[in-house]
């Protein structure tokens, strides 16, 4: 049985790295939408139930953090990645407690990035899993 495809919401103001990484992420079955600011991910986040979100930290306007908390309380299984190019471990701490799965440096790989897609995936199939059997 074929896995179902995965929604993923890239937020990144960053319109030539946006669209190589959607492209990228397109080409290896991910059904990508993408933001170019935090406003624009909180009002497709709101449309939308996606499976993962990649966010920069740094956005014009609402910033990463703020979309990360909105993402993750509307819903709590949500896959949330983060990326930044300004990244300190302080920050990566402060992503992970509002409810990042994981935190990249740019500039990046995109083998990197589906790395941690994947283990993030594979630690969700997991719970639900261990859910299931409880």
């Amino acid at each position: 049985m074929a896995e179902p495809a995965k929604h993923l919401l890239l937020v990144e103001d960053e319109a030539p790295l946006r669209q190589a990484v959607a492209e990228q992420l397109g080409d290896r079955g991910y059904l990508v939408q993408q933001a170019d600011s935090g406003e624009d991910a909180i009002a497709r986040l709101a449309d939308f139930a996606f499976d993962i979100i990649v966010t920069d930290l740094r956005l014009p306007g609402v910033g990463g953090s703020a979309v990360l908390e909105a993402a993750v309380a509307r819903y709590p299984d949500i896959i949330a990645i983060v990326v930044t190019g300004y990244g300190t471990v302080k920050d990566a701490v402060e992503a992970i407690k509002h409810g990042a799965a994981d935190f990249i440096n740019k500039p990046f790989q995109i083998d990197e990035l589906l790395h941690v897609l994947d283990s993030a995936l594979e630690q969700r199939q997991l719970k639900s899993e261990n859910a299931y059997l409880r």
